[in-house]
């Protein structure tokens, strides 16, 4: 345009142009020359089936469909928010070296603190992606995880962490998918980054957090990885909720469900009665008030304590450790009062309260599992016996649960 051409328009000192032979076209307004905002257009995919090895500009542009695998199939990026992040090197090297052309730290014609640090940071980028693109071994990706999604990781941004994670660890690193899943879930939550994602329907930090604890805890192990992956994120958040469907649940929730066992439908009443009250003592989190109070009154009414159930349980330690050959099993197997047989005490009402079978030959796989009957169990005595298997992490419906001694409330 020319001034003369509008004269009541006002433009007589302010239009496009390019004194100087500066890179790029500028306006004068305020008294000062500023950076006229011009889309460039960025060569479309089907220009790279023509492409010239001479052609510096196609060839940088064409790197970068290679890149993305047109999955965005754009013609024009403009704004460049659309370039996709982990191919993001290859748009900054074009940008800079023939589009925009602002990447040298000329900050002559900027003004105000967010144009000075946004051409600071395409500097840094620009830098760092041209210098990560000079080594041989670099792959497509391999620049921009380092100079965009890992940089940005490091500065706070939560997404960046998480498109690491998916873009530019090995398929199979499972530690590193681990440790950049952690880093997107931590930020997320510390950010109170808890609101619906309108694209996916569900809150971002619960969708960060789920990924990192499949990846992190590819096995359904209740009262293990899961639970040590989500215990240190109740102490830390304990006053944020993650948004599922219309209802607002705890981080704190995900401990009960994942240590206790809720989420499997395992019985860990006692369990859950017993976290929420130590939240709520601690933190302060009287939200979980009605949690808790549910909790203990299952915990509370859930077991009706019957001298069958101690026989049940004391019975089959007998038949699947060769009780037969103990060195000593007076008593066990005979109508006598079960209180009177050997290793054995209970309490006035007739309920075990000790089992002391040290160095007397009790043999196999221990059957964890019937502890939890004997409610009234404060000592248990196995040491010096031929026995194997696990106490703490007995197996129930293929899943490895340690909550099956949560109804022993003296032990």
């Amino acid at each position: 345009f020319d001034a003369k051409d509008y004269p009541d328009a006002g433009l007589d000192n302010n239009y496009c142009r390019n004194p100087e032979g500066h890179p790029r076209a500028y306006c004068y307004r305020l008294d000062s020359y500023q950076f006229c905002n011009v889309p460039y257009c960025f060569p479309p995919q089907s220009s790279c089936s023509s492409l010239d090895g001479n052609n510096k500009e196609l060839k940088d542009a064409c790197a970068y469909h290679q890149c993305s695998d047109s999955s965005y199939p754009v013609n024009v990026i403009y704004p460049e928010e659309d370039v996709i992040d982990y191919c993001r090197c290859h748009y900054v090297i074009w940008d800079c070296e023939h589009a925009s052309k602002n990447c040298d730290g000329d900050f002559l014609f900027a003004s105000g603190d967010k144009i000075l640090d946004k051409v600071v940071d395409k500097k840094n980028e620009y830098e760092c992606c041209v210098q990560n693109e000079k080594d041989s071994n670099s792959n497509a990706k391999a620049a921009s995880c380092e100079c965009i999604l890992k940089r940005g990781c490091e500065m706070g941004n939560a997404e960046k962490c998480y498109e690491f994670a998916d873009h530019c660890c090995e398929v199979d690193d499972n530690e590193c998918q681990c440790e950049y899943l952690r880093k997107a879930s931590h930020l997320a939550l510390e950010q109170s980054d808890t609101r619906k994602d309108s694209d996916i329907g569900i809150d971002p930090a619960n969708r960060f957090v789920v990924f990192a604890q499949r990846t992190c805890c590819p096995e359904i192990d209740i009262g293990g990885c899961a639970c040590d992956f989500w215990e240190p994120l109740c102490n830390e958040f304990h006053d944020k909720t993650f948004y599922e469907g219309d209802v607002n649940t705890p981080v704190c929730d995900r401990v009960s469900q994942w240590c206790c066992g809720r989420r499997s439908g395992l019985d860990g009443n006692h369990c859950s009665c017993d976290f929420y009250t130590h939240v709520i003592s601690s933190f302060g989190s009287y939200s979980m008030t009605y949690l808790r109070e549910n909790m203990c009154l299952k915990a509370d009414g859930g077991f009706v304590p019957d001298h069958a159930f101690d026989l049940e349980t004391l019975r089959t330690i007998y038949k699947e450790t060769e009780g037969d050959h103990w060195s000593i099993n007076t008593g066990w197997m005979t109508e006598q009062d079960h209180c009177t047989w050997h290793g054995l005490s209970c309490n006035d009402e007739g309920h075990v309260t000790k089992i002391m079978m040290k160095s007397n030959d009790v043999s196999g796989d221990f059957p964890s599992n019937y502890l939890s009957k004997l409610y009234a169990l404060e000592a248990l005595d196995l040491a010096d016996n031929n026995l194997w298997g696990t106490m703490a992490g007995t197996h129930r419906w293929g899943h490895r649960d340690s909550t099956v001694f949560f109804n022993l409330r003296h032990l």
